[in-house]
This record gives structure tokens, C-alpha cells and sequence, in this order.
């Protein structure tokens, strides 16, 4: 078998188990799943008060500065649109492996559902279908969308839900693909503690 085939293969197995959302469900159809968390693998609770959130990252993906946030704004989080008012809070980055993790919001909606709309539709007329893998699930009282782009090269997921508060917010973990297996776990841990901060 190929080597390509071997890694379509294994990341198709290690999402349909950690994630369970290879297959496509209707929009209303959250199901509710149940993260393990490696205390070892996460870091400090960050905490959002304008969007009312908390999560862990990972261990070792440290915050970067405000002023690198705003330098960077938009422009590297996958498939942004210009008509799409996205405003990136947080950025954490882990330089030993190239990955990031882009904390952001939608200012101009109200609805989650429909920034995933929007995303959906951007993503699909961008991305072909065996590159781009879209699901739901509940985790923490909250409802996510999510969105996993793999490539030869990366490995991109995207998570969109909405706090209590009201504020749509989405995360997008992005890494080498050649990094992913080793941070699977850590990555599980971190989805699996974001949550309302209150």
C-alpha cells in the first residue's frame, strides 16, 4: 500500500475514533462526547472574559503578544474572507514544532449557526471534500462545530461554537502534519477543557 494511503488511512481512523465526525450529520444533531484530559499534556487555564470562556492549551503552546496578535489579525487563519468579520483574541504558538492555535471571534453575528454556515460555504468552495472533513458535536454544555483540513503538509481544525454570554467564538489548531500524531493527545486534552468561564 502506499505511503499516501497509509496516512489518508490513518488519520481517517484517528478522527472517526477521537472525534467521531468524519460522517456528515444534520445540522441539529449534536452529540455529546466525552474528552480525556492529560492533566500532563496542558498548560494554564487561559481565561477569556469578553467572550466568557476558559480552555487549557497544550503544554508548551505559549501566548504570544498583543502587538503580534494585532500585526498578524486575520491573515493566518485558514480561508478568511474579507466579508467575513473575524476578530482573532488570542494566539498561541509552540516554536519547537511550528503549531498554533488561533483564539477568535465573530463581532458581527450573533448566531454560531450561522458563522458556520458562512465558514461551511467559504470552506467547501475552497477546500476539496477529501481534504476537508466537517462535523458537530456537544462537550461542556457547549455546541460545537467543526471543520478538520488535512493536507500532505498541515493539519488545520477548526471548532466554532457559542459561549453562554452569547459571543460566537471559534478555535483553530494548526501544525505540520508531520507533528500531529505526536500532539493528538495533547490537542484531545486541551478541546476537551474549553468550557464557559462561568
Amino acid at each position: 500500500m502506499k505511503e499516501s494511503n497509509h496516512r489518508f488511512l490513518l488519520i481517517f481512523f484517528l478522527f472517526l475514533i477521537l472525534f467521531n465526525c468524519t460522517k456528515q450529520k444534520p445540522d441539529n444533531a449534536f452529540e455529546v462526547l466525552i474528552f480525556e484530559i492529560d492533566s500532563l499534556k496542558i498548560a494554564e487555564p487561559y481565561i477569556s472574559a469578553e467572550l466568557g470562556i476558559m480552555f487549557n492549551p497544550p503544554r508548551d503552546w505559549q501566548p504570544v503578544s498583543r502587538n503580534i496578535v494585532d500585526e498578524l489579525g486575520n491573515s493566518a487563519i485558514e480561508v478568511t474572507e474579507d466579508s467575513l468579520n473575524i476578530s482573532v483574541e488570542q494566539i498561541f504558538l509552540n516554536l519547537s514544532n511550528s503549531s498554533f492555535i488561533f483564539l477568535s471571534s465573530f463581532p458581527e453575528i450573533d448566531r454560531f449557526e450561522l458563522a458556520y454556515n458562512n465558514l461551511r460555504d467559504l470552506m467547501t468552495g475552497k477546500i476539496s471534500s477529501q481534504e476537508l472533513k466537517i462535523g458537530s458535536f456537544e462537550h461542556n454544555n457547549l455546541k460545537f462545530y467543526q471543520f478538520i483540513n488535512t493536507s500532505a503538509n498541515k493539519v488545520a481544525l477548526k471548532l466554532i461554537a457559542e459561549s453562554k454570554s452569547g459571543s460566537v467564538f471559534m478555535f483553530d489548531y494548526i501544525m505540520p502534519y508531520s507533528v500531529y500524531r505526536d500532539n493528538l493527545k495533547a490537542i484531545e486534552s486541551s478541546i476537551g477543557t474549553i468550557k464557559n468561564a462561568n
